[in-house]
């Protein structure tokens, strides 16, 4: 059996999880890899992979920002939020919450954002925790 077919054996395996059988299934691929060709199919498909789970990865992190939010967004003037913290708009932030793709590119938040965001519901805690109401 050539590399080739061993690869896609190993990513139908893969695609299933990391499993014992499949960290075998590597060192074999790998112990069998005597040509320069078998070391250039090897790295397309570690190549390959990383490209897709760096994908997978940026996906978790939009939808991971979203659980984090869960009915804030709900609670709170997002518009309030972007321009009072950010001077942009309720779009501009919605499409960084949201991940949408912006100019063919996913908006997210740069690290600064997202220490804004973060600063942005603090402040606004304490300002609603210090608020009473009375006649």
């Amino acid at each position: 059996m050539d590399i080739m077919q061993r690869l896609d054996e190993l990513q139908t395996l893969i695609d299933k999880g990391i499993t014992p059988e499949a960290y075998r299934m590597m060192a074999d691929i790998k112990a069998q890899a005597t040509t320069e060709a078998d070391s250039a199919a090897i790295d397309r498909f570690i190549s390959s992979n990383i490209e897709r789970l760096s994908g997978e990865i940026s996906d978790l992190h939009e939808e991971t920002l979203k659980l984090q939010l869960g009915s804030i967004c709900e609670m709170v003037n997002l518009s309030y939020i972007a321009r009072t913290y950010f001077n942009k708009s309720r779009a501009w932030l919605s499409q960084r919450i949201n991940g949408n793709d912006v100019n063919g590119k996913q908006a997210r938040f740069t690290e600064a954002e997202l220490e804004t965001f973060n600063h942005a519901l603090a402040d606004m805690s304490r300002i609603i925790g210090s608020t009473r109401l009375s006649y």
